[in-house]
Order: C-alpha cells, then structure tokens, then sequence
C-alpha cells in the first residue's frame, strides 16, 4: 500500500468512527479502529524504508520541517528528527480571596462566582508533554500527556493525526481543540492572562473527538470541523454529531478579525439525553509597535457549561497588551459573562445564572520569548452584577517553562 493511499485509510476509517451510528461499546471493538491500527503500523514500517522498499543507507536526520502552511495553534515537526518531544509546566499560587467551588477541596476556584471559603495553595496548573511523530513525508502523529494537581487529573488531551495536503491545506482526525473563537483554542502557554475568561469557560468546547479540514485562499484562513460533541469523553452518546467553522480574514499585516461558529448538542454527566445549542463569536486583533489589542465577543443559544441548560448566554473580553522591553508586558484585561439572560437569583451567589465582571492588571516577565519562559502575576477585581455583591478579588501568580 503506497503512502497516500495509507493516509486516505486512516483517515477514512477516523471518519467512520465519527459519522457510524454504532454504541459506544461497538465504537471500542469496532473494524475501523482496528484498520487505523493497523495502517499506522504499516506507515512505521514505511518510513523506515526506501519509497522502492529497499532499506535506505542514508542514516542522516529526517528532514521533517513542513515548508507547508499550518492552521495558527497546531504542534509542528520543525525539529530535524523524526520523532520530537515537547512539553509545558506551570505551578501556580492562587489567593484564596477568590472563593471556592468545589467543596471536596480547599482551593480557590479558577472562574466564576463563590463566596465559599477557600485556602491560598501552591499547585501544577499544568504539567505536559507532547510527541509529533513523522509517520509519512506529510503525515505527523501528535499525542499530548496531561496532569494536573488541582483535580488530580491524568489524561490524554490530545491524540490525532494530521495530514499536510499541500501549501495551503491541512486536516486533523483524532482528539484535538476545536476550532472555535479564539482565547480557548489558543495555547494555555501564550495567553496575556493566567485564567481565561468566563465566557471562552462557558462557551468553548475545548478538545473533542473528529475531523477538521482547515486552509488558507490568500487573505482568508479557514476551518471546517465535525465532532462527536463529548469533548474528552470519546462516546457517542446521543449520536448526534457537532459541526464547527471558523473564518480569520487577515486585513493588514497589524489588523484581522474572525467570525466562529458552533452547533451540536451535549449530554450531561448523569443524563440520558443530549442538550442542543448554537454558538456564534466574533474576534478582533490589532498590533501596532509595542500595543496589541484583543477582543472577543461569544454568543450560546442552548445548553453552557456554566449554566447547564437551555439558556442564552452573551459574554465576552477586550485585552490590550503594552510591551515595555524584551523581558516586560503590562496587561489589562475586561471580560464579562451573563451564562443565562432569562434568569436571575437575588439570593444566592449562583455561578448558573448570575451576570458578573473582572478587571485584570498584569504583568509578565519573560525569562525567553520563544519557547515561552515566564513569570505571570495577575490582580483580578471582580463584580458580581447580579445577586449579592462580596469581595472576591485577589491574586494570581504563576511560573511557566515551555520546552
């Protein structure tokens, strides 16, 4: 089997996976996953062979840099090796002014609304490590490890193979994020703040299971993606599928903006029926010398992650970012989430339903640019619009090396 007609297997048999009506139990057991199996073995052997199927003599490094366009946030095999590893670790220090939502721990909450006690605790936020293998002349494997102490979580956040079509298209077919707005589906690692805002939390799908073909026609980029809608849950369990797309039109070098959308359904834990929603998002990003300006506007008809059920929700942010030197950024960061327009609670601190607001003042110390290598501190005031007001501000810090 030639190399093109391997990547055409795996990725059909992915989209098998993705479109069949089978349970979830058929789903582990099923042909196509075996098929991919298979084929990822034979594209190994490959690889290690001349396309002729004599052994190759040359022992020189693999030229696996892709002179290809990628779609912005995706790993590459830029290094001169075959297989390439790479990671992130970040231990944070969280004030416990912040609140508490999660009354089996102690620790400050990462978003939204609590006037629970908490403790301000040291944690790892996040501890990765990534392997982009290349599998074939444009096909790369990526798998990325995943722990973290504040939930004690251990996982796989991603797991997919991504096939480089040509200069201007590429497609990915596994466990991957979603391309949808743009504060969540970029890295953790190069955010302006330590937390994201409340309305990418409530509104943004994160990494689900699927396929997604993204390109570039001149000016525009664009994706197109269709998803099995659990995120890392790899169950069909309404079957119903989501489908996503994303259009960036770049204007100027220093100006582009971004229209996204979202609509699928989600079957909460515990629940035997999916919740149906539409998301919509418009992006906006501006840099000039030392400024750059961010803002991002989120809109749920349905089911969100904060309110988890039928609602709409409306939020966003706007960041503007001053670069002082090589080593400082100053940032000041607004972001806002109603996660249910239609409802109120005057009572209680409800996280569900209650409008809220946050300032952030931060500044980053940059130890390297590039890979990432720095010191974040963020002060967060925060207004509850809604319901009773208490003081949550407080304090964020956090160290992060990136390799």
């Amino acid at each position: 089997m030639s190399k093109h007609a391997s990547v055409m297997v795996v990725l059909v048999a992915w989209l098998g996976l993705l479109t069949g009506a089978a349970s979830p139990q058929e789903l582990e057991s099923s042909a196509p996953a075996k098929t991919c199996l298979k084929t990822l073995e034979s594209l190994s052997e490959q690889t290690r062979s001349s396309p002729d199927g004599e052994d190759d003599d040359d022992d020189g490094p693999a030229e696996t840099a892709p002179s290809e366009w990628l779609p912005e946030g995706t790993e590459t095999s830029d290094a001169q090796d075959p297989v390439r590893f790479n990671g992130v670790v970040m231990l944070q220090l969280d004030d416990a002014h912040r609140g508490n939502r999660n009354p089996s721990t102690q620790l400050p909450t990462l978003d939204g609304i609590s006037d629970r006690p908490a403790s301000t605790l040291p944690n790892i936020r996040r501890l990765r490590l990534s392997m982009t293998a290349r599998l074939a002349d444009n096909l790369d494997f990526i798998v990325q490890g995943h722990y973290d102490t504040r939930n004690g979580e251990a996982n796989f956040r991603d797991c997919y193979l991504r096939w480089t079509i040509n200069d201007a298209l590429v497609l990915q077919a596994g466990q991957f994020k979603m391309r949808f707005g743009y504060e969540g589906y970029r890295s953790a690692a190069e955010t302006n703040t330590i937390e994201r805002s409340d309305a990418t939390r409530a509104l943004y799908q994160d990494r689900d299971f699927g396929l997604n073909l993204g390109g570039k026609t001149g000016k525009l980029e664009w994706d197109v993606g269709a998803f099995l809608g659990q995120r890392l849950d790899f169950q069909d369990e309404d079957r119903g599928k989501d489908v996503s797309a994303r259009l960036v039109y770049n204007l100027t070098d220093q100006l582009r903006m971004g229209l996204s959308a979202h609509r699928g359904s989600y079957v909460p834990e515990g629940a035997s029926l999916g919740q149906p929603f539409v998301r919509a998002g418009y992006e906006f990003h501006y840099r000039s010398g030392p400024w750059t300006v961010e803002a991002e506007a989120l809109y749920g008809d349905g089911y969100n992650f904060f309110s988890q059920t039928d609602s709409l929700a409306l939020g966003g942010y706007l960041a503007t970012v001053y670069r002082l030197d090589d080593r400082w950024d100053l940032v000041l960061h607004l972001d806002a989430l109603d996660p249910d327009l239609n409802r109120v609670d005057q009572l209680s601190p409800d996280n569900a339903t209650n409008a809220r607001g946050r300032v952030v003042l931060g500044a980053n110390y940059y130890l390297a640019r590039k890979p990432e290598h720095r010191i974040m501190l963020n002060y967060e005031l925060n207004q509850q619009w809604q319901g009773p007001s208490f003081p949550q501000n407080g304090f964020r810090a956090r160290y992060q090396y990136r390799f």
